[in-house]
């Protein structure tokens, strides 16, 4: 798999570097998003926690695509900007419920 980095912004606002990149992987099957994301962060030589990767495009029958990535300066400007996001509550029995809804 080889990865370029197609176009570069900054957003210092946002502590972090947009990425829009293309992927080839010459017979291969199409790479997961992990295997992008692990492959960025060693290109790039900074920590996979830091590393999100938003999209990955491809189109039928070829071996390339684009993706788009997120590489934050450090893993507390990504808490700040992208929170988790919240598990379902479980019930006694362990099946999952919806939230309650408010008015």
């Amino acid at each position: 798999m080889e990865v370029v980095v197609r176009e570069k912004k900054v957003r210092p606002l946002l502590s972090h570097e947009e990425l829009h990149l293309e992927i080839s992987f010459p017979n291969e099957p199409t790479p997961k998003i992990d295997s992008v994301k692990k492959h960025l962060a060693s290109s790039l030589k900074v920590n996979e926690d830091v590393v999100i990767v938003e999209s990955l495009i491809t189109e039928f029958g070829k071996s390339f695509g684009r993706a788009k990535a997120l590489v934050f300066s450090s893993v507390e400007d990504l808490a700040k900007v992208r929170p988790k996001k919240k598990e379902k509550a479980k019930n006694e029995e362990g099946k999952e419920e919806a939230p309650a809804k408010g008015k």
